[in-house]
């Protein structure tokens, strides 16, 4: 079945460096390949690897696959398909004094959020729910969730969160905080 976003192409230099007896064999060649459900033509890819095997023996060819997946892992790229939390006050797991208790709880997100499909509760150890209610998101940081707390005694609580980012991606999920006397 083919890919729904139909046949992409994609050129990708691939630059190979080997090193034997102190000469260095370069080759550059370009591959393309059919982002699809099946491979490209079996013909293009022996034509490829014919070529490519009279440069670069077996270990050369080991050390330079290596090496490529080396230096493409170290790109900085940022590839997030669901909002995940980024950071939180009171923090995730933290530990906060009674007198210290914020008025509010603030949740910041990797990704924009739809504001009418996200929620955040802070609920203690019996369940019950320790805030107003009043979620929103930050008119100027749409990464970052909002909601009113209430008096919190000393306990365990929990933040329990369910969003949708403005991709379209749900994603829930919930962290623990403290208030120590």
């Amino acid at each position: 079945m083919p890919s729904l976003l139909g046949p992409l192409r994609v050129e990708i230099r691939v630059i190979f460096i080997a090193a034997m007896d102190e000469v260095k064999l370069r080759h550059t060649q370009t591959v393309w390949c059919l982002l699809a459900a099946r491979p490209e033509s079996p013909q293009v890819n022996s034509n490829f690897r014919n070529k490519l095997m009279q440069h670069v023996s077996g270990g050369q060819l080991l050390a330079t696959v290596l090496l490529l997946i080396a230096a493409l892992s170290a790109l900085p790229v940022e590839v997030s398909a669901h909002a995940r939390v980024k950071r939180a006050n009171p923090s995730v797991g933290g530990v906060i004094i009674a007198t210290a208790v914020p008025t509010e709880l603030q949740v910041w997100f990797t990704e924009k959020l739809e504001p009418a499909l996200s929620t955040i509760e802070v609920v203690d150890e019996a369940g019950t729910r320790m805030d107003r209610g009043d979620v929103r998101i930050d008119p100027d940081d749409q990464t970052q969730l909002r909601v009113t707390l209430l008096p919190l005694p000393p306990g365990r609580y929990r933040v329990i969160w369910r969003v949708v980012s403005i991709d379209t991606h749900f994603r829930s999920g919930s962290f623990p905080f403290r208030v120590d006397p």
